[in-house]
């Protein structure tokens, strides 16, 4: 695992086989069950990660504002949106994301509000080597100013602090 750059609040990874778990418990910190869930999703094809910090996710904005404002302690308003691609993404690429499209995975945003959590997830299945029969939509992520397209069936973990069934089936 390998820090390629470091660019406002965008940081940019080169991930090798089976590094994927070190690189979100010991430089992200995530908690190991959620390293685990992430890492068993994106299998060993991910090679290159832009971790966007201090992002303004919509649904936890909504969750934040119905909830999260009101409690004690405080939690921070802003996620982390994690973008996965089948390459390592170096300072070049990143100034013009555009030529990466083809491996680009997907993202995931990732937010701790007392209880860690996996929001908002799109991911290729295909460019993971999963087979499913499955309906998939095209998504786009605007990263830096570069919007970035995935095939992908959405996912968001249900958060349990807040205990809406109904928000995670939306």
């Amino acid at each position: 695992m390998t820090k390629l750059f470091e660019l406002l609040q965008f940081s940019s990874y080169d991930v090798g086989p089976g590094e994927l778990i070190t690189l979100l418990e010991k430089e992200l910190r995530f908690p190991s069950n959620v390293s685990t869930r992430v890492s068993n999703l994106l299998t060993n094809r991910v090679r290159g990660l832009i971790v966007e910090n201090g992002y303004v996710d919509k649904d936890y904005k909504d969750l934040f504002s119905a909830h999260y404002s009101r409690v004690f302690p405080e939690h921070s308003k802003f996620a982390m949106r994690i973008h996965a691609f089948l390459t390592p993404i170096s300072h070049e690429a990143f100034l013009n994301l555009c030529v990466c499209g083809d491996s680009y995975i997907g993202f995931f945003v990732y937010y701790y509000a007392g209880i860690p959590n996996i929001g908002r997830t799109i991911v290729d299945p295909g460019k993971l080597g999963l087979s499913a029969k499955i309906m998939l939509a095209t998504y786009r992520a605007n990263i830096a100013g570069s919007e970035l397209a995935v095939n992908g069936f959405p996912y968001i973990q249900q958060d349990t602090n807040v205990m809406r069934c109904a928000h995670a089936s939306i």
